[in-house]
């Protein structure tokens, strides 16, 4: 790893992802992060204001990484669990 790369990863005040720890916790975020977004969807579209806060959001619930096998650490998520995460978050 770079020392670039180190540095931003050790900067003061960077939030960390939560770590999810099953399929059943990886759906159960997305199914909240769902319908968070969609609250302010229309606002969003209406207002054409492009969806930073709910990228970051997105960043930090940990999401990201359910694909990451067991043997790295991650959950190793199915490719059924990952397809519906991507369903929920793109339906809101």
């Amino acid at each position: 790893m770079s020392a670039h790369i180190l540095e931003t990863v050790r900067r003061p005040g960077l939030r960390q992802a939560q770590r999810i720890t099953s399929e059943a916790q990886a759906l159960q975020v997305a199914a909240e992060l769902a319908a968070e977004f969609a609250r302010s969807a229309a606002e969003r579209d209406r207002e054409r204001i492009l969806p930073f806060d709910q990228i970051e959001r997105f960043s930090h619930s940990g999401l990201w990484a359910i694909t990451v096998p067991r043997s790295h650490g991650g959950i190793g998520a199915s490719w059924q669990t990952v397809a519906e995460v991507f369903r929920l978050i793109s339906a809101a």
